[in-house]
């Protein structure tokens, strides 16, 4: 994985998954990216280099453009790093989970010509969007259905900008030339939804097995009494709907909102706090551990109000797994973890 610390759902699958399989007598290896947040330490010397693309955005010159251009779709340290690292681990199987951008699909070939069994868990739909989650200026866009990338350019759907539109397109023909469908042995989805839209932009149904995402032992605790406020947790993001959730919570005088996390779209909720002078919603930035299990206890229930194709949401999981209803929207894999009317609600997106 790109990322070897607890930074998102793809990270709490894969270091739940390697303690499971570890419980289970498995000798399990990391490998990612160097990041100063990283918990994995062991054979950092086969990690490449940490490369921080929102801070090279950020400092627009033409070196930095080309870094970004040749890192992000074909890294050659990735392949040369991870070809000395399996030299010396000998693994059975490896086990993908994501590897755009960072890494990217070109430490496939290193794999495959080990002729070594390669899974891959897909936790977005990069391989099918090159905005990587089916949308276009904030709406939801199947436009490259039949490999019709250029559509990513014309729309400008990275970031609303031209230059990282081209560079998501040229990066998406580039990997459907080097065949990662062909060479990887199976494709894991965690909902049903995601299979169907692998499927239906003509992936094997044969090659693409269905196996949910899951949670550790996961402690609730029970000397929490309930307040009255709900709450939002998860990533700060355009797709997650926090802002249309925000509008709707504002014109309910009575109700509290509290937001939970990080991430891009964190100074735009903010401002739309303040500039709305929003008394009812309260941002508390990144809670973790006891604290946030503490926050999601004491709520009367959870919403999830995303506006893409989510997947399978950990933090709808992980309510429940603590005993909370979780009102979700009706998109992606969402229906399929929230029974309507008994574990909690739907609405359209």
């Amino acid at each position: 994985n790109t990322f070897l610390y607890r930074r998102g759902g793809d990270c709490t699958y894969m270091f739940s998954l390697g303690e499971l399989l570890k419980s289970k007598g498995h000798e399990v290896f990391y490998w990612g990216m160097k990041h100063p947040l990283n918990i994995i330490h062991e054979y950092e010397e086969f990690f490449p280099e940490f490369i921080d693309y929102v801070e090279m955005n950020a400092n627009k010159n033409p070196i930095n453009a080309l870094n970004v251009l040749a890192r992000s779709i074909y890294s050659f340290e990735s392949k040369k790093k991870l070809a000395k690292f399996l030299n010396i681990v000998k693994p059975d199987i490896v086990h993908l989970n994501n590897i755009h951008a960072h890494l990217t699909p070109s430490i496939i070939d290193v794999i495959y010509k080990r002729n070594i069994p390669i899974f891959w868990t897909l936790h977005d739909y990069k391989l099918l969007c090159p905005d990587t989650h089916f949308l276009s200026n904030g709406k939801i866009c199947e436009k490259c259905k039949g490999k019709k990338f250029y559509n990513c350019v014309l729309n400008k759907c990275k970031k609303n900008s031209l230059t990282a539109s081209f560079v998501a397109t040229i990066e998406a023909y580039f990997h459907q030339l080097l065949r990662l469908h062909q060479k990887v042995d199976y494709l894991i989805a965690p909902s049903k939804f995601l299979k169907s839209k692998f499927v239906e932009f003509g992936c094997d149904k044969n090659k693409i097995k269905i196996i949910r995402n899951f949670l550790p032992d996961f402690l609730q605790g029970n000397n929490y009494k309930e307040k009255n406020y709900i709450l939002y947790f998860g990533g700060l993001s355009p797709w997650k709907g926090i802002l249309t959730l925000i509008e709707a919570v504002r014109k309910l005088e009575k109700v509290e909102l509290l937001i939970v996390g990080t991430g891009t779209e964190k100074e735009n909720i903010e401002k739309n706090i303040k500039v709305n002078k929003i008394t009812n919603v309260h941002l508390l930035g990144y809670k973790s551990g006891d604290e946030l299990i503490k926050i999601v206890n004491e709520s009367k229930f959870i919403i999830v109000p995303s506006e893409c194709y989510e997947n399978c949401p950990y933090s709808i999981m992980e309510s429940m797994a603590i005993g909370k209803p979780v009102i979700g929207a009706r998109i992606g894999g969402i229906p399929e973890l929230i029974e309507d009317g008994k574990t909690g609600l739907l609405f359209e997106s």
